[in-house]
């Protein structure tokens, strides 16, 4: 296949990136500044079948000569992986409507224009694969409403892509990654006091680990794909939670 995978430096980009290579995958990633793409094209420099360019989702047509060279000889597949991290958690009347119109400008408008220049090429061979890594936090997740609110209206759109365009073969699908142990997730991850509340909340006992969201992909992307307007939670069981253990807590 020949994917388009947004975000390729993160942990969870990475390790789609190395998946879809592994299974023969011709793959074109972005990364959102010029130390990151240097990293990402120093990681994989003796990868020829990925090739990378510098792509801010706040200016997706800034480096449009680039994708365009790319998308050139058609695309099957769209990850839209890129997604700036919320470093400052705060409850939403504490947010300035700057930030609000900056959040919706950077990850609503930068993935809605991307998916809307891949679709006619979708079409025109009568096959697609668009893939949103979304997230857990769109259940409701304290201190997390532009980053949920974002997520929720792209996953909205991809919904909507799936209805108007299914009968071109092409399917547009989200998955919810929960707490995975990635670089960016670090601050939470590296606290005992955390892993351990965690730990004994999560059905599965663990957080997850990007190869297995990268796994995760694996259907939305298969040429014999029926899955179509919907979305897959790869968070090790949550929402539903372990609440024996708070019981157990609570009684001591």
């Amino acid at each position: 296949m020949k994917l388009l995978v947004t975000g390729g430096r993160s942990g969870i980009g990475e390790a789609i990136l190395k998946r879809r290579l592994t299974l023969g995958d011709e793959v074109f990633t972005t990364a959102s500044s010029q130390p990151t793409l240097e990293d990402l094209q120093s990681k994989f420099a003796d990868t020829p079948k990925l090739k990378s360019c510098l792509w801010d989702l706040s200016q997706p047509k800034q480096n449009e000569k680039d994708l365009d060279a790319f998308l050139a000889n058609g695309i099957d597949g769209l990850i839209l992986n890129a997604a700036p991290a919320s470093k400052v958690l705060r409850r939403f009347h504490e947010i300035g409507s700057e930030e609000i119109q900056e959040a919706l400008q950077t990850q609503v408008y930068g993935n809605a224009w991307l998916i809307q220049k891949c679709l006619p090429l979708m079409v025109s061979q009568n096959f697609g694969r668009i893939v949103f890594v979304s997230s857990l936090t769109v259940y409701g997740t304290s201190r997390y409403s532009l980053y949920a609110m974002a997520k929720s209206a792209i996953e909205g759109l991809l919904r909507v892509v799936a209805t108007d365009y299914g009968e071109y073969n092409i399917r547009a699908n989200s998955i919810r990654p929960g707490i995975i142990a990635t670089e960016r997730n670090k601050r939470f991850w590296s606290r005992s006091d955390y892993v351990g509340l965690m730990t004994e909340i999560i059905p599965a006992k663990s957080f997850g680990l990007p190869e297995q969201v990268a796994e995760a992909l694996d259907p939305f992307l298969s040429p014999n794909c029926y899955i179509n307007g919907t979305h897959l939670d790869v968070s090790g069981g949550l929402p539903n939670f372990r609440s024996d253990y708070l019981l157990k807590a609570r009684a001591k």
